[in-house]
C-alpha cells in the first residue's frame, strides 16, 4: 500500500488520512460497524449505559485486554487519551466534537503560555473529577453539560485512542516513534523510516488475530505522481490516484482500470456564498446559482465523484435522496433570477476567487455554466493564502463565492449540519455569513432529541431548509480514487478514508504474485 506521509500520527493531533494509521494500532471503546455506521462494542465490552438524563455515560471495558507490550488496558488510559483532546497544550483541532464534556470546553480555551498555572490545574482537575472518571480499572464515565446523542459516534473515532502517558512523557515530541507507539489494536507499528515506508506486524496480544499479519505502507509527498510501475509489477496491492495525470494513465490502460476503485466518500464539495455582500444577501440569486449548473458534466469532465443534491453524503444517516431543489434546471434558475426582490442587485458584480492557481479551473468551469445557462457574469480571481485570510477576516470582502470541502469526521448529522451551517458553529457556511433561525432551531432540538426518529425528522427538515436557503450550492461527493488489486478483499465503508480501516479484521489476500 502507498500513503503520503503522515504529519502526525498522535491520535488527539491527527486526522484525515492518519486515522487510518491509529485504527491499526489503537482500539477505541467503539467502531462503527462499516455497512450500516453505527457505533458498535470495540474496547468497550458492550454500548454505554445511559442515565436516564441523557447525561451520563458509563462504560464497562472488556476483561482481559492488554497493550502490545503486555501490561493491561486500564480506564485511566481512556480518561488520559481523551482528556489530551481537552488540553490546550495539545491543542487539538478536534477538540470543539467534545466541548460537551463537562469541564472540557473552559480548559481547552485558555492560554497554556498566558494563564496561571493555577488556573490552568483547576480547569484540568474539573474535567478528571467531573467530566471523564475512571471508577475502577475497567470502569469509565464521561459526563455531558446537555443532551448529545451525537456522542456515541464521537466515541467510535480514533480520537479516543488510549494514549498511556508513560508513553508520551518518555517520548516526549517524538513519542510516536515505533518505540514508544505501544497500543491495544489488532497491529504494532513495528519500523518508521520516514520519507520511505511505515511496517506494521499483526499484535500477537489483541484477542481477534487479522487474516494479513504484516502490512507495508510506502509513503510519498505531496504532489508526487503515484508510483503506477510498482503496482503494475505487484510490489503494491493498493495505490492511492490523486493526480490528473495519473487518472488519465488508469482511464487509459483497460486492465488497470478495471481495478479503479472510487467509492463515494464522508467528504462534500459545495460552493460557498456570503449571503452578506450583496446581491448573494438574495436567497433567489443563490438558488439560481445553484440551479444552473450541470452536475453531471461537472463529475464526468472536471471531478471524480457522485453529483450532490445536499449536504450529507449517500451512506451516512440524514442523506436525503429526494431532496431536489438545487437540481439542475436552467429555466427555473432564470425565473428565480427575475423575481429578485431588488431587481437592480443583479447589476452587482459577484466574484469568485479561489486560493491557488490550480483551482482557478474549477472557478473558471463555474463562471461558464453560469454564462451560458443564466446569462450572468461572474469574474473569477486568484489570490495567495495570506490574501484569502486576510478577505475573510470582514463581511464585506469576504468573497462572494468560494469552492469548499467538508468532510465529516463522524457518522452522524450533527457532524455535517450542526457543525457545518449552524450560526454560531464557526463551521464554513456559518463562516459565510449565514444565520437562520429556523435552521439554528431545527439542528438545535436534533442535537439533543434521544428519540431516534424524531431527530432524524428534524434533520431532515433542517437539511432541506439549508438547501432551499442556499447558502452553499452543493456541487459533488468526493469519491476516493485507488487501484485495488483483485486478490485483495477489503470490506469498504463510506466513511472510510482508507480502505477497509473500520473492519481491519476482514481484510485478506487470496492470492500475491
Amino acid at each position: 500500500m502507498s500513503i503520503l506521509e503522515p504529519d502526525t500520527i498522535d491520535p488527539q493531533r491527527s486526522g484525515g488520512l492518519w486515522d487510518y494509521i491509529v485504527l491499526m494500532v489503537f482500539e477505541p471503546l467503539l467502531n462503527y460497524d462499516p455497512h450500516t455506521l453505527r457505533p458498535v462494542p470495540a474496547a468497550a465490552l458492550d454500548l454505554p449505559a445511559l442515565a436516564s438524563d441523557g447525561l451520563r455515560y458509563t462504560f464497562t471495558l472488556r476483561e482481559g485486554l492488554s497493550y502490545s507490550d503486555g501490561t493491561r488496558v486500564l480506564a485511566k488510559d481512556f480518561v488520559y487519551g481523551w482528556s489530551r483532546l481537552c488540553d490546550p497544550v495539545v491543542a487539538s483541532t478536534r477538540s470543539a466534537l467534545v466541548s460537551v464534556i463537562v469541564g472540557c470546553d473552559s480548559w481547552r480555551q485558555l492560554d497554556p503560555i498566558k494563564t496561571d498555572a493555577a488556573k490552568l490545574n483547576v480547569a484540568k482537575s474539573r474535567l478528571l473529577t467531573e467530566g471523564i472518571v475512571a471508577r475502577s480499572d475497567r470502569v469509565l464515565e464521561f459526563n455531558l453539560t446537555r443532551r448529545a446523542p451525537y456522542f456515541l459516534s464521537i466515541l467510535a473515532m480514533w480520537l479516543g485512542a488510549p494514549v498511556r502517558e508513560s508513553d508520551v512523557s518518555r517520548g516526549g515530541e517524538t513519542w510516536t516513534d515505533p518505540a514508544t507507539y505501544v497500543g491495544n489494536g489488532p497491529y504494532v507499528l513495528s519500523e518508521w523510516r520516514h520519507g520511505d515506508r511505515l511496517v506494521f506486524k499483526a499484535n500477537p496480544r489483541f484477542r481477534t488475530q487479522p487474516r494479513v499479519k504484516n502490512r507495508v505502507m510506502r509513503t510519498y509527498s505531496v504532489g508526487t505522481r503515484a508510483d503506477i510501475s510498482a503496482y503494475r509489477n505487484g510490489q503494491t496491492d493498493v495505490l492511492p490516484i490523486d493526480l490528473r495525470p495519473d487518472i488519465d494513465e488508469v482511464e487509459r490502460d483497460p486492465a488497470l482500470k478495471r481495478e479503479l476503485v472510487a467509492p463515494v466518500s464522508n467528504c462534500t464539495d459545495f460552493l460557498r456564498f456570503n449571503v452578506t455582500r450583496p446581491p448573494l444577501d438574495d436567497s433567489s440569486v443563490r438558488l439560481a446559482l445553484a440551479k444552473s449548473f450541470d452536475r453531471d458534466s461537472f463529475v464526468r469532465d472536471i471531478y471524480i465523484g457522485a453529483p450532490a443534491l445536499s449536504m450529507i453524503p449517500p451512506g451516512f444517516p440524514g442523506h436525503d435522496p429526494v431532496d431536489d431543489s438545487q437540481a439542475f434546471d436552467p429555466h427555473d434558475a432564470k425565473r428565480l433570477f427575475a423575481s429578485l426582490r431588488h431587481p437592480a442587485s443583479a447589476d452587482v458584480p459577484i466574484e469568485f476567487v479561489v486560493a491557488n492557481q490550480a483551482a482557478l479551473p474549477i472557478a473558471n468551469w463555474f463562471r461558464e455554466q453560469w454564462r451560458a445557462n443564466l446569462g450572468l457574469d461572474v469574474t473569477t480571481r486568484v489570490v495567495d493564502l495570506p490574501t484569502m485570510r486576510e478577505l475573510q477576516m470582514r463581511p464585506e470582502t469576504n468573497p462572494h463565492v468560494r469552492y469548499l470541502e467538508w468532510c465529516a469526521s463522524n457518522a452522524d448529522q450533527n457532524g455535517y449540519l450542526s457543525r457545518v451551517a449552524e450560526s454560531s458553529s464557526g463551521g464554513p457556511i456559518a463562516q459565510g455569513g449565514y444565520a437562520s433561525a429556523a435552521f439554528d432551531g431545527l439542528v438545535h432540538r436534533a442535537d439533543v432529541e434521544m428519540d431516534a426518529p424524531a431527530r432524524d425528522a428534524l434533520y431532515i427538515e433542517a437539511s432541506q431548509l439549508l438547501s432551499r436557503d442556499a447558502p452553499a450550492a452543493f456541487v459533488a461527493y468526493r469519491a476516493f480514487r485507488y487501484l485495488e488489486k483483485p486478490w485483495v478483499h477489503i470490506t469498504h465503508s463510506p466513511l472510510d478514508s482508507w480502505p477497509g480501516m473500520f473492519d481491519l479484521l476482514s481484510t485478506y489476500v487470496t492470492k500475491h504474485n
